[in-house]
């Protein structure tokens, strides 16, 4: 009624305002029905990516987490054995602030470990996950280990829901981590409180529990002060009270005041100011750890890593307390006169060697040279290049080019000519040279891979392993990654802060301070933590001057043997590498990307080579698909650039799917012709890439900005098209199609009624790529709509990828009345037309028919709902 008053004070006539009023109504109805599309969609997207594989979210990336393996846990009842994926379940309501900190810092070193885990921002998919754990007759458990990243997650889910995760834990001897960051107050459900650190103006220990049974990695190695972090870069401490009469719980970590360090004020911190918290399951069978220190901080680092191994009934990680640790010297001969080693600086680095190789058994630092470069300083630096021949036995050698060139800047003659040299200088003065191992200066032509290089390492001296940091990026450090190409085992290398310009401690940003902050804790201690197998990158002018690098290395080895229980081991380069790839076979198959996404990439890699040359956009589909008709419209396009040397053009180059991917990113390079324009563009079609699982994620990772256009057909159609070519290829070897669908037992026609029959699974394999690409990259288009509608569809492609050149397609399509086809002006052969099939006398029953349409119809109608995400104009057949 106020509205119709307010209508008539503007002069709004009443039937208008009646006629307004519904039609609003309906406005909101479409616009919340809308809504709940949406809300639909992410359900289906999320539960088809459930399918296709894990996923590990960060604010950071997207990235696939391989863990397949099965582990026995300890718990078994009766002749029942209960299993558990080696998988972690990150849990957090939102990325606020304080949460996303920490978050950050937990997903980092998960990262760092190795450890296969998933973060799950979604309120109720993971305890759908657990509910479904908990039937009877299953007995592998999804989750080896729950972590709240903030425990009111945990405390605000409803009572039936914290019971369902209790017993899940029960069910497979799993544990629960809770962090705190936010003083809560009182928890009664767990008997603690959480309380918020007073401000001290005395300094703050950190005291650890050395009997705590929680204690692996970790030890106690004195006390350790509360770390001053600046604001914003770390997350909040608070401190946890409990009771220790009503609750059995075991103090890991406490704070106390410096000046108060009576045995009773220590007793009171205990139990009042602790940090760390275990439960060890005693009283409801599930174990748990309360985490409310900060971060960074490298106890905590070492407590959580702890907590993983302790609460997990498999190892988080797969290797054990075992460091393996190489320290390389790199530039040996190469500086400027003024900072180079001299003979004391030669003498204290073998006392330095032998002081260590009493903490790590067989200890030698490894040296790299490049022979051009000796005595080539003052006589006192003369000296010292004379000193490091006269000790090269105690030590041992690598080689790098003799002129210390970067190789990427060279041929293969060149290359052979430089190594042969350096070897040549090695044997004139003796140098007990380690041909196995060798680094390129620069680390150029290591990554992005020079083959000129790799197969130059092969012809000289069979060179096995090298090292490098730029794979896949420098940074973030804990990102790096070894891998093998052309039969050499390429092992990540670390950074220690040191470099060519860092001779001096003044020279180092911050001063001494910073460089004992990396080490006590800090950064490069991580490093150690994290690596099973670590090789340290130094150079020759940190070994002289203010000998920072002895300095370092010797800090680090005391303080790991201070405070952690692991053992530091040395081995040779060879062992290091069969190590690494044996714990992580994951790695040994590289996974290229575009050396234009990098800068530091693109310095190391030839100026000849172009990122031009890799496609913009890829054309995929289901085999049998449609493709063949979207192929025929882009060859009629003057810059648009298909691949070449491909017997199938519908196959495509086949280098994301098959080994072709070993060949490496040259060889995929020239299977594109060299754009003569820059206007023109590249494009590669396949019909294997769409199903495939690994391509998406190598695709994205090389081609990360490319169009992605999907072509879809009838899945009924398309299963039958599939069929018709199988029968072509093994004639009276296969049934009728009809008996083929029905056919059961028989593993041979299993096999291939699966191949035909899931490759129709649309909404599944566009999940898969949807995990990789962004939605606004991605297109689907209808292979009815190719043929029926040609104009339309390439001039919406052209606008996609925003092609300069427009072409008109009315100008070079003609329409043939008797089959009632489009075909290329240039061509009168009717095989040209679009969407052409040749008559085969295959026929499919009515019956099988309606039972595909039965099979395909929830695919279908998860694909309409993924409509919601990805819009594309909807088939006659989607709605079956």
């Amino acid at each position: 009624m106020r509205c119709i008053i307010r209508a008539k004070r503007l002069r709004i006539s009443r039937k208008v305002c009646l006629a307004v009023i519904p039609a609003a109504w309906l406005v909101i109805f479409i616009a919340l029905s809308v809504y709940n599309d949406h809300e639909v969609a992410d359900e289906v997207i999320a539960t088809e990516l459930t399918k296709v594989g894990r996923k590990s979210t960060t604010p950071h990336e997207t990235k696939e987490i391989y863990s397949d393996d099965f582990m026995l846990s300890s718990k078994q009842f009766g002749n029942k054995t209960f299993q558990v994926q080696r998988k972690i379940l990150v849990v957090h309501k939102s990325w606020t602030k304080e949460r996303s900190k920490l978050s950050h810092f937990v997903t980092r070193f998960l990262d760092g470990l190795r450890a296969p885990y998933i973060v799950s921002e979604v309120d109720d998919r993971p305890y759908l996950d657990l509910k479904e754990d908990l039937k009877l007759g299953t007995t592998i458990g999804r989750y080896s280990l729950v972590i709240f990243v903030d425990i009111k997650v945990y405390l605000l889910l409803s009572p039936n829901v914290q019971q369902m995760v209790k017993l899940y834990c029960k069910k497979f001897a799993t544990g629960i981590l809770f962090f705190i960051s936010n003083p809560v107050g009182s928890i009664q459900e767990f008997g603690i409180e959480i309380v918020k650190p007073q401000k001290e103006r005395q300094k703050v220990d950190v005291e650890l529990n050395e009997n705590s049974k929680l204690l692996r990695t970790a030890r106690r190695g004195g006390t350790a002060s509360m770390p001053y972090v600046q604001k914003g870069q770390s997350t909040r401490w608070c401190l946890i009270r409990y009771n220790p009469n009503d609750f059995p719980y075991e103090t890991v970590e406490y704070v106390v005041n410096r000046k108060t360090r009576r045995k009773r004020d220590l007793e009171i911190a205990e139990i009042e100011q602790a940090t760390v918290l275990l439960d060890d399951g005693r009283k409801d069978g599930v174990k748990k750890v309360f985490f409310s220190g900060g971060f960074p901080f490298f106890l905590h680092t070492m407590l959580f890593m702890d907590s993983l191994e302790y609460l997990s009934p498999v190892r988080p990680t797969v290797f054990s307390q075992e460091r393996y640790l190489q320290i390389d010297i790199d530039d040996i001969f190469i500086a400027k006169t003024g900072i180079r080693m001299k003979k004391k600086d030669v003498l204290e680095l073998i006392s330095v060697q032998e002081r260590l190789a009493q903490k790590i058994p067989g200890f030698k630092f490894n040296l790299g040279f490049s022979g051009r470069g000796f005595r080539q300083g003052d006589d006192e630096e003369d000296g010292g290049d004379q000193a490091l021949v006269e000790h090269a036995h105690k030590f041992t050698w690598f080689g790098h080019l003799y002129d210390h060139e970067q190789p990427h800047k060279h041929t293969y003659k060149e290359i052979v000519r430089s190594l042969t040299a350096n070897e040549q200088f090695a044997k004139t003065f003796c140098i007990p040279m380690n041909f196995s191992y060798m680094v390129a200066p620069h680390h150029s032509g290591v990554y992005p891979v020079h083959d000129p290089l790799y197969d130059a390492w092969s012809a000289v001296r069979k060179v096995r392993v090298t090292s490098t940091e730029e794979y896949p990026h420098l940074k973030p450090a804990w990102f790096r990654r070894g891998f093998m190409y052309k039969g050499v085992k390429v092992l990540p290398r670390q950074t220690c802060g040191l470099f060519t310009t860092t001779n001096f401690f003044y020279e180092i940003k911050g001063g001494k301070k910073a460089l004992d902050r990396s080490i006590d804790g800090g950064e490069l201690f991580e490093t150690l933590l994290r690596n099973p197998v670590t090789v340290v990158m130094t150079h020759m002018t940190n070994y002289g001057n203010d000998q920072l690098a002895l300095y370092t290395i010797s800090r680090l080895v005391n303080f790991v043997y201070r405070w952690t229980n692991l053992e530091l081991k040395y081995a040779s380069s060879l062992e290091l590498a069969d190590i690494y790839f044996s714990l992580f076979p994951q790695d040994r198959s590289p996974v290229w990307l575009s050396p234009c996404d990098d800068n530091r990439h693109l310095q190391i890699w030839p100026k000849d080579k172009s990122c031009n040359r890799l496609p913009s956009f890829l054309v995929i589909g289901a085999p049998f698909g449609g493709l063949d008709a979207l192929v025929t419209l882009l060859k009629l396009h003057p810059d648009f650039l298909h691949a070449v040397n491909t017997n199938n053009i519908t196959k495509g180059t086949r280098f994301f799917n098959t080994d072709n991917y070993m060949k490496g990113l040259d060889w995929y390079m020239t299977c594109f012709q060299r754009p003569m324009k820059f206007k023109q563009m590249s494009y590669e079609v396949s019909d294997e890439y769409f199903t495939d699982h690994a391509t998406p994620y190598r695709a994205s990772s090389l081609l990360k900005s490319a169009k992605i256009f999907i072509i879809l057909e009838d899945p009924v159609k398309r299963a039958l098209y599939h069929y018709q070519h199988l029968k072509d290829v093994q004639g009276s070897n296969l049934p009728s199609f009809d008996d083929l669908v029905k056919s059961k037992g028989d593993k041979r026609l299993s096999g291939i009624k699966r191949t035909i029959l899931e490759a129709g699974h649309y909404s599944e394999h566009i999940a898969r790529w949807m995990r990789y690409y962004n939605l606004k990259q991605m297109s689907i288009v209808s292979a009815d709509d190719i043929v029926s509608r040609p104009f339309t569809v390439m001039n919406t492609l052209q606008e996609t990828i925003r092609v300069e050149t427009r072409q008109d397609y009315s100008q070079t399509l003609r329409y043939d009345e008797s089959n009632g086809l489009y075909c290329p002006k240039s061509s009168s052969n009717v095989t040209d037309c679009l969407g052409f099939k040749e008559t085969r006398p295959v026929y499919m029953s009515q019956q099988t028919e309606q039972f595909l349409q039965r099979y395909y119809s929830k695919h279908n109608q998860n694909l309409l709902r993924m409509n919601q995400k990805i819009e594309f104009p909807l088939p006659k057949w989607i709605h079956g």
